[in-house]
This record gives structure tokens, sequence and C-alpha cells, in this order.
């Protein structure tokens, strides 16, 4: 089996805007993408992304922070670590450490508790 390479810079901006345009599409239309809030009526970790990244491109920071802190952080650090190949070898150095496997976790639990209770 071939190594598997990374994607590239240009491959990765494709992906983000193909997923940025139906993300736009569903809201246009009021639909829910997220398959757990619509079968069960909770909202996923990620709940609200999409309404974030919205209000943050039309110039409102806060409320798009206040929508989903975790996304907005998240998003410009998984850009970086796909478009920047130093950034992707100290990411996946990282990673190996269980420390920060757990602070992971504890952060995406403490967003998921925090979507919940604002109902995103």
């Amino acid at each position: 089996m071939p190594p598997r390479q990374s994607p590239s810079a240009a491959q990765v901006i494709l992906c983000v805007a193909a997923v940025g345009i139906l993300a736009l599409a569903a809201h246009f239309f009021g639909l829910t993408l997220c398959p757990l809030k619509r079968l069960t009526g909770i909202p996923c970790p990620s709940c609200g992304t999409t309404r974030a990244c919205l209000l943050l491109l039309n110039g409102h920071p806060r409320a798009a922070f206040v929508m989903q802190p975790f996304a907005l952080i998240a998003i410009p650090l998984l850009l970086l670590v796909a478009l920047v190949p130093r950034a992707r070898t100290l990411a996946a150095t990282l990673w190996k450490h269980p420390s920060i496997k757990i602070l992971a976790f504890l952060l995406l639990l403490a967003d998921w508790l925090y979507v919940f209770h604002h109902g995103n």
C-alpha cells in the first residue's frame, strides 16, 4: 500500500468551501443539518457552528462567540493544521500525549454542556 499523502491546500479550501455552501443552503431553507438534533432534539457539541460563522461574517464576533465558543476557536486551528505542514507536525506530536487528549475531551464536553444549556 503506498504511503498516504496529505491533502493540498487547494483540496482543503475546496472541501471547506463545499461544506460552507451546503451549510448556508441548509440555513437558508431552515433545515437542521445535525442528525442528533433532528432525531432527539438534543444539540450535538457543534450545534450552532453555522449560525456562529454567519454572525462572525456579518460583523458580530461577540454574538458568534456566545453562540458557539469552541467552534470559533477550533475552526481556525484546524485550518492552520490542515494548511501549514509545521503546524500539522506539531499537532501530531502533541496529540501523542494522553494529557492533550484528556484536555481536548474536557473542552469538547464543556462546550457541549454550554451549547445544551443555551439551547443552540
